[in-house]
């Protein structure tokens, strides 16, 4: 079992990818709304409004997507279909996508 995460910073891409999860038997995933620490920085916090804080992350929203997949096939199948379909998530502008390895506690 893997823990996948993907930090998707096109929103347009999320209803291919929603369906490409779900045609894997990828079930229960989790969509979360959130953004850069630099873009919160910046609009929350007054002190940092005047610099360019810049962590290495596109700036604004963003969509989290965590799922658990069975194995790193399904993760590749999942990628491969999706780069298929003319999203490459390879490209850091669309998105970053990590992979764990996980056990349950029982």
């Amino acid at each position: 079992m893997k823990y996948m995460i993907i930090k998707l910073y096109d929103p347009k891409c999320l209803d291919d990818l929603m369906l490409a999860l779900t045609a894997h038997d990828v079930r229960h995933a989790v969509v979360l709304d959130g953004r850069a620490v630099g873009s919160a920085l910046m609009q929350e916090m007054p002190l940092f409004a005047g610099f360019r804080v810049d962590l290495d992350e596109p700036r604004g929203a963003m969509k989290v997507i965590l799922a658990l997949v069975q194995s790193d096939e399904t993760a590749r199948a999942i990628r491969d279909d999706l780069k298929d379909a003319g999203i490459d998530l390879s490209d850091p502008a669309i998105a970053k996508v990590f992979l764990l390895p996980i056990e349950e506690l029982t």
